[in-house]
C-alpha cells in the first residue's frame, strides 16, 4: 500500500535535541509541556494536558502526508499516547496499534496515582486501547507473556515472520499505527532501558511486510538515551528505520 510520510522531530529532552543536530531534519516540533510528576518509579502526565499540548504543537504543521515523528528517550514513550489521541484518531476510526518494544508498556497503574486521568511510560498502551480509536494492540519483540494483548515473540528471523503473519491473519485492522522504542534491539543503540532481542534487519524487514499489507496512518520512533553519550551507530539506526518507512 502507498504510504507517503512527512518526518518530524519532536523536541522535548536532551536526546531529542541531539536528533535535531544529527539528523538534520527541517521540520521540528517543540513540545513545551508542563513539568511532569515523578513518583519515584515513572514520569507521569495528565492525559488531557499531554494530548492538548501535542495537538497545539503540531497545529498547522501536519499536511496531508503521514506523520513520522522521532523523539528522544524511551522514558517518554507515553508521548505516543498523545500522538495517537491527538493525531492518529483524526486519520482513522478503527486502527491497530503496533508496539515494537522490549517492554509491554501495558502494566498495572502505579500505586500512588491519585486519579485515573494520568498516563506513564509503563502503562500507556492500556490507555491507548481505552481512550483512542485503536481497536487492538500488538506487541512485536518482547519474549514475556502479557495479558489481554497479542504479542509476537521474536527468537529468530524465520519465527519473527511467522508470528507477524499470524498477526496479519488474526484480526489486525487494515489501518495501523506503528510505535518503535529502539530498546527492542539487541544491538546498535544506546538507550536508557537496556536492550531487547530483535536485530535491526528483523525490524526493517517486518516494516516492509507491514507496508505491503496495511495502510499506515502514523508512526513514531524513540529510544535514544538522554543520559549517555550518543554514538553515530544509534543515529544511523534512526536513519535506517526512517528510511525503510519512507521507501
Amino acid at each position: 500500500m502507498a504510504n507517503e510520510f512527512q518526518p518530524y522531530i519532536m523536541v522535548h529532552d536532551k536526546a531529542s535535541e541531539t536528533l535535531v543536530e544529527k539528523l538534520g531534519l527541517s521540520d521540528t516540533i517543540i513540545l513545551d509541556i508542563t513539568q511532569p510528576h515523578f513518583n519515584g518509579k515513572n514520569i507521569i502526565y495528565d492525559k488531557s494536558k499531554l494530548t492538548r499540548q501535542i495537538v497545539k504543537s503540531f497545529k498547522g504543521k501536519v499536511n496531508g502526508k503521514i506523520p513520522l515523528v522521532v523523539y528522544g528517550s524511551g522514558s517518554f514513550h507515553h508521548y505516543t499516547y498523545g500522538l495517537c489521541k491527538g493525531l492518529a484518531d483524526k486519520r482513522s476510526q478503527g486502527y491497530s496499534y503496533l508496539h515494537y518494544d522490549q517492554h509491554s508498556d501495558y502494566g498495572s497503574r502505579v500505586d500512588d496515582r491519585s486519579f485515573n486521568n494520568e498516563v506513564g511510560c509503563g502503562d500507556f498502551v492500556k490507555e491507548i486501547l481505552i481512550d483512542t480509536h485503536a481497536i487492538s494492540a500488538f506487541l512485536i519483540g518482547p519474549t514475556g507473556i502479557y495479558p489481554k494483548i497479542e504479542r509476537a515473540k521474536v527468537r529468530n528471523h524465520e519465527n519473527s515472520f511467522r508470528k507477524l503473519q499470524n498477526l496479519f491473519n488474526g484480526g489486525m485492522s487494515p489501518e495501523v499505527y506503528i510505535s518503535i522504542d529502539l530498546d527492542v534491539l539487541k544491538e546498535g543503540m544506546i538507550t536508557d532501558w537496556g536492550m531487547g532481542t530483535m536485530s535491526l534487519n528483523q525490524i526493517l524487514d517486518s516494516l516492509t511486510k507491514v507496508k505491503e499489507r496495511k495502510k499506515i496512518i502514523g508512526a513514531d520512533i524513540c529510544g535514544l538515551s538522554r543520559n549517555k553519550t550518543t554514538d553515530d551507530t544509534s543515529i544511523e539506526t534512526y536513519r535506517r528505520i526512517m528510511g525503510r518507512l519512507q521507501e
